[in-house]
């Protein structure tokens, strides 16, 4: 599952530059909506902390580049 979030980082690091301030802010609120998601996973019992830290941190690295 973190192979996703990595290749998600990679793609948007290459493709930042192209992108407009519309197409940029869309993209903060998808990964905000998917740290939010991420919040109420570690809530459970079940979760895997270190997998969801790792995301946690990727998807903080990716609004802050974005």
């Amino acid at each position: 599952m973190i192979m996703k979030e990595t290749i998600y980082y990679s793609t948007i690091i290459n493709i930042r530059e192209y992108l407009n301030d519309v197409q940029k802010e869309e993209i903060r609120k998808d990964i905000q909506e998917k740290l939010d998601n991420l919040k109420s996973y570690a809530m459970q019992e079940t979760c895997n902390i270190e997998e969801a830290r790792e995301k946690h941190n990727i998807y903080q690295n990716l609004i802050t580049i974005i």
